[in-house]
């Protein structure tokens, strides 16, 4: 289950493709990188971009992004754990 209760819907066949060729390349941060940017990922990492830039225009408040962070990191976990294991030597 996705956050907040809801399945996310990744490309897999772009994530499989970019993954091809890694080389010495470390596939959990390729995964990681890739599954950031992936659209399924987006409307969390523009939340926490949004609440970065705002609290970042602040001189001063008890404002954190914690809870941004924390669903853009589950959204990009959910996207790379079923793949990780194809690459790992």
């Amino acid at each position: 289950m996705g956050v907040g209760g809801h399945k996310h819907h990744f490309n897999d066949s772009q994530i499989e493709k970019e993954m091809k060729g890694l080389g010495d390349t470390d596939p959990l941060t390729k995964l990681k990188e890739l599954c950031g940017n992936d659209q399924a990922c987006e409307h969390y990492k523009t939340r926490l971009q949004q609440c970065n830039d705002r609290v970042n225009s602040k001189p001063w408040t008890k404002e954190t992004c914690n809870e941004e962070l924390l669903d853009f990191l589950h959204c990009v976990d959910e996207c790379w754990s079923p793949h990780i294991f194809k690459y790992l030597k």
